[in-house]
């Protein structure tokens, strides 16, 4: 028996060894688009088509979409993994997008879970976000720790305003996502936005699939290429950012909301119409006559519809 038979058996027994003791063994980074097709990709071909080797998802102008759709990958699923890909997005102000991590998919319209945001950078580009779930987990710019019984830590490491001049507008981005264990990271161009470290249970999710959002509202173009995914070990936490100790002072913290206008004796101006009625505003003039309520300024919830990120309201789920 040759020197590079024996070295081979030895490989395969040390590999067998391994996988029986529960070790996980990391695979070389893949690419699972191949710019080509959308082959073991699912989603609404109404919205979501190839063009250009890369992955288009469009609300064509003039039109808007009542509810949110996905293109899911159903070639894999997602434990531990690092997850590379590219972005550009346009459209109106409200274009919105968001790539789901370890999700639950019921349909291509109905996906649950975690949500790296995405927009033009002015208010969600690289939030954590539940989907269906717990709404808002990190603000970026924060890291966020979720303890088993829900209490909240939150610590900010950056200025929020910081963030929207990062974004490369009209042109392509770079979108990384680690996640391992309980801890997620997003780094867009190469800065790190936002850090989760999830314990909450029974919220979190250890495994899921990948899935692509064109979410509700008008006119939005958002594309995607280069998507590589790498499987991760338990062991491969050097790829997070680092995650320090809050200390007490940091402990407890009130869910992430925003800010909310107010007078100076602090009562609300609610200028953003979080009602989603007309109510302490009077029309001066003929401008909304016979013009109905509409998403892009204000608008009225209906009985069974639900609020979009933006806090503005809309015909359709979430």
């Amino acid at each position: 028996m040759n020197v590079v038979r024996v070295l081979s058996r030895l490989s395969i027994v040390c590999l067998s060894l391994l996988a029986c003791s529960g070790w996980a063994i990391s695979e070389e980074p893949k690419w699972i688009f191949d710019g080509e097709s959308l082959d073991g990709w699912e989603g609404d071909q109404n919205h979501w088509r190839l063009e250009d080797g890369c992955i288009v998802g469009e609300i064509p102008r003039g039109t808007t979409l009542a509810k949110n759709t996905w293109l899911v990958w159903r070639n894999g699923r997602l434990k531990d993994f690092e997850l590379n890909l590219q972005f550009r997005i346009a459209g109106l102000p409200d274009a919105n997008s968001g790539i789901q991590i370890r999700c639950q998919v019921d349909s291509i319209d109905h996906v649950s879970g975690y949500q790296a945001d995405l927009d033009m950078g002015a208010t969600w580009l690289g939030r954590i976000y539940d989907e269906h779930g717990r709404a808002l987990l990190v603000e970026r710019g924060s890291r966020v720790h979720l303890k088993p019984d829900g209490t909240r830590q939150s610590q900010a490491f950056a200025p929020v305003h910081q963030y929207n001049v990062l974004i490369r507008d009209g042109d392509w981005n770079d979108y990384r996502i680690v996640a391992v264990g309980e801890r997620i990271d997003v780094f867009i161009n190469g800065t790190l936005f936002s850090s989760l470290w999830d314990q909450q249970q029974p919220d979190r999710d250890l495994e899921g699939e990948l899935a692509l959002q064109l979410h509700s509202g008008p006119e939005t173009r958002i594309e995607f290429q280069k998507i590589q995914l790498e499987s991760l070990t338990a062991a491969d936490t050097d790829r997070l950012a680092p995650f320090p100790d809050m200390g007490a002072e940091a402990s407890p913290a009130k869910d992430p909301q925003g800010v909310l206008p107010a007078d100076a004796s602090g009562v609300s101006l609610n200028l953003d119409f979080e009602a989603g009625n007309l109510n302490d505003w009077t029309a001066v003039g003929t401008a909304f006559e016979g013009q109905p309520l509409d998403r892009d300024g204000i608008a009225q919830r209906w009985p069974g519809q639900s609020s979009n990120k933006s806090g503005r309201f809309f015909i359709g789920g979430y």
